[in-house]
C-alpha cells in the first residue's frame, strides 16, 4: 500500500494549485463585490454548485462555490467524508478550506452551516505523499560527552538509540542504550526531555524494549538486569500521565510460599529484553534470555509467576501481542534471524517469518524470506507486522496474506539520507513504532536520531 502511494504521489497539482491562487487572488482581494459579505440567512437554503481542484493532498487549498455560506467561518463546517477540513475564509457565495489528513481516497465533500446540512454532487480524489523525515537528534554530528537530551528537537542531540513506544497522545517514549535515557518527546510541541536517567550510571545499567497499556497511555521500560543477582534484575520503570510521565521504579514480585504451594511456579529472570503488554488480563510478559524462562506478572499487583522454561534459551527476543488476537505473542529473536509466536494458552512456539540461523535479505512469503538481526516489531492498525531489521539496514512489512517487503530503505546498504521510503537510507534501525495516524517512527541506531515515515 506504501508503495502504491509512493507512485501515486508526484502526479501533483500544480495547475490546479495555480488556478485556485488566482481565483482566491481575483474573489477575495473584491472585498466590496455586492453581495459577497452577507451573514448567513437562516431562511434561506444552502446551496453548493461546485469546487475546484477536484483532487490533492493534505493541505490542499480548495474553493467552493455556492449561496448563503455567510461571513462567520466558526459557522462553517466542511467535511471530506468523515474528516474535518479548516474553513479559512467565508464569504457569501464563496469559501476558501484547506483538505484534512488523509480522509480516504474518494471523499465525499459536504456543507454544514446552522441546520442546513448539503453533499455536494462531485467528490474529491485524495492524493497521499509518503516521505521518510528526521524528527530528532542531529546524526552522528556530536560525541560521547556532548549530548543533549533537552531542548527543541533541532537542537538534541542523542546517542545509541535502541526501542521506542508512541502513546495515544503521539508522544514518544524512547530507550537511549547508553549512556542509559529514557527520552520524551512531544513532536506538536517540539520538545525533548529527559524522563529518566540515572546517576551515577553503572556498566551494567541498561532499559530494553518498553510497552504499553491497552489504553495507550501507561508504559512500562523494563531495566534490562545485566546485573544478574543485583538489585536491578528484576526493576522495572513506570511513566504515567497521571504524574506527568515522571519515571516511578518497581520491582517484580515472586510468589509468595502458600502461591507456590498452590502450583504458582516462582520466576528467576535476567536479560530482560522486552516487555510486551497483554490487553486481555492486564499482565505484562517477559522473558529471560539465557534459561528461556517465558514469565508474567501483572501491571498493577506486579505478582509474578514463570509460565514455561527453556524457550529458545540464549537467544535474545523482542515481544508483542498481536492487537486482535489476544493470545498470540510474537517474537523477533534477534540473533536466531526470525520471528516465532508463542500460544500463551497452548504453549505452541511456533515458527512464523524467516529461516531460523539464516541471515539474508530476501522479500516474498514469510517462511521463504531472510531477515538479519530483526529487532523490534510493531503491529498497525490493519494487523501488518513491521519489523526492524537491522543489519539489513531497512524496515520490513509481513502483511497480513503472509507477504514480506521492504517498505523503507535499500537493503544491505547503510546510510542517512531523508526522502521517499525507497530513496530513504537507515543505519541499524533497532525500534519502530506506529502510531495512530500509521506514521511509522523508527529508533535509527547508527544515526543516532529518531526518524519517521510520514503518510499525509
Amino acid at each position: 500500500m506504501i508503495q502504491e502511494k509512493v507512485n501515486n504521489f508526484g502526479n501533483s497539482f500544480p495547475l490546479g494549485f495555480m488556478l485556485c491562487f488566482i481565483m482566491l487572488t481575483l474573489i477575495f482581494s473584491c472585498d466590496n463585490q455586492q453581495g459577497s459579505d452577507k451573514p448567513y440567512d437562516p431562511s434561506l437554503p444552502v446551496t453548493v454548485s461546485t469546487f475546484f481542484p477536484d483532487s490533492g493532498g493534505m493541505a490542499s487549498k480548495v474553493i467552493i462555490q455556492g449561496s448563503n455560506f455567510g461571513n462567520n467561518v466558526d459557522d462553517v463546517k466542511v467535511y471530506f467524508n468523515q474528516k474535518q477540513a479548516a474553513v479559512i475564509s467565508s464569504k457569501s457565495d464563496i469559501m476558501y478550506v484547506l483538505v484534512p489528513r488523509q480522509p480516504g481516497d474518494i471523499c465525499e465533500v459536504s456543507v454544514v452551516i446552522g441546520t442546513d446540512s448539503v453533499v455536494v454532487d462531485q467528490t474529491f480524489r485524495y492524493k497521499t505523499s509518503v516521505v521518510v523525515t528526521t524528527v530528532a537528534s542531529k546524526p552522528n554530528s556530536l560525541g560521547d560527552d556532548d549530548y543533549i537530551y533537552d531542548g527543541t528537537l533541532a537542537e538534541v542531540a542523542y546517542g545509541w538509540i535502541d526501542y521506542l513506544v508512541v502513546d495515544k497522545e503521539n508522544n514518544l517514549f524512547i530507550n537511549q542504550s547508553w549512556p542509559p535515557r529514557i527520552i520524551f518527546i512531544n513532536e506538536e510541541q517540539n520538545r525533548s526531555t529527559v524522563a529518566y536517567g540515572p546517576h551515577p550510571v553503572t556498566w551494567w545499567q541498561s532499559f530494553s524494549q518498553p510497552t504499553i497499556d491497552s489504553e495507550g497511555s501507561v508504559v512500562y521500560f523494563p531495566d534490562e538486569g545485566n546485573d544478574w543477582n543485583g538489585p536491578n534484575r528484576e526493576n522495572f520503570y513506570v511513566l504515567d500521565p497521571g504524574s506527568q510521565w515522571a519515571a516511578s521504579v518497581r520491582q517484580m514480585i515472586h510468589p509468595s510460599e502458600a502461591d507456590q504451594a498452590a502450583g504458582v511456579k516462582d520466576f528467576y529472570v535476567t536479560n530482560k529484553d522486552a516487555f510486551a503488554y497483554n490487553p486481555s488480563d492486564g499482565s505484562i510478559w517477559t522473558r529471560s534470555r539465557e534459561s528461556g524462562q517465558m514469565i508474567r506478572f501483572h501491571a498493577k499487583t506486579r505478582k509474578g509467576e514463570a509460565i514455561e522454561n527453556g524457550i529458545m534459551p540464549g537467544s535474545e527476543g523482542k515481544l508483542l501481542f498481536h492487537p486482535t488476537e489476544k493470545n498470540m505473542l510474537y517474537i523477533a529473536y534477534t540473533n536466531r534471524n526470525c520471528i516465532f509466536t508463542y500460544n500463551v494458552e497452548t504453549h505452541a512456539h511456533t515458527l512464523f517469518a524467516g529461516k531460523q540461523g539464516v541471515q539474508g535479505w530476501r522479500d516474498g512469503t514469510r517462511l521463504e524470506a531472510e531477515f538479519n538481526y530483526p529487532e523490534q516489531i510493531t503491529f498497525d492498525a490493519e494487523g501488518n507486522l513491521y519489523v526492524a531489521d537491522a543489519n539489513n539496514h531497512v524496515i520490513r512489512k509481513i502483511a497480513t496474506n503472509g507477504l514480506v517487503s521492504t517498505v523503507i530503505g535499500i537493503g544491505g546498504t547503510a546510510g542517512y539520507q531523508d526522502g521517499s521510503p525507497e530513496e530513504a537510507l537507515l543505519n541499524t534501525p533497532s525500534g519502530i513504532a506506529v502510531n495512530l495516524d500509521g506514521d511509522i517512527y523508527i529508533g535509527d541506531n547508527g544515526n543516532k536520531c529518531i526518524r519517521k515515515l510520514s503518510i499525509q
